[in-house]
């Protein structure tokens, strides 16, 4: 069972990002994009539940190889709380 509660105060939603990690693997063939891993942690420093998601843009030179970015599940995390996605 979920209780949604709201007390008296100001709303303040805020989420930082920090730790932003990213690892490119190369293809060993060379008219193949390879692989780009973001890794990064996200911390809900308001004072609300948050819900958040986003993605990863890339460009590269003459857009020769680029490709969408998959966006990754929303992150819901409660005030003061962290999480790490990939």
């Amino acid at each position: 069972m979920r209780a949604h509660l709201q007390v008296a105060g100001d709303i303040a939603p805020a989420l930082e990002v920090s730790e932003v990690q990213t690892l490119c693997a190369a293809s060993w063939n060379p008219f193949d994009a390879g692989v780009l891993t973001v890794e990064y942690t996200g911390a809900n420093t308001g004072n609300v539940r948050f819900g958040a998601s986003g993605g990863v843009a890339v460009f590269v030179p003459f857009g020769i190889g680029a490709s969408g970015a998959q966006a990754g599940e929303a992150m819901k995390m409660l005030p003061d709380a962290t999480t790490t996605r990939v």
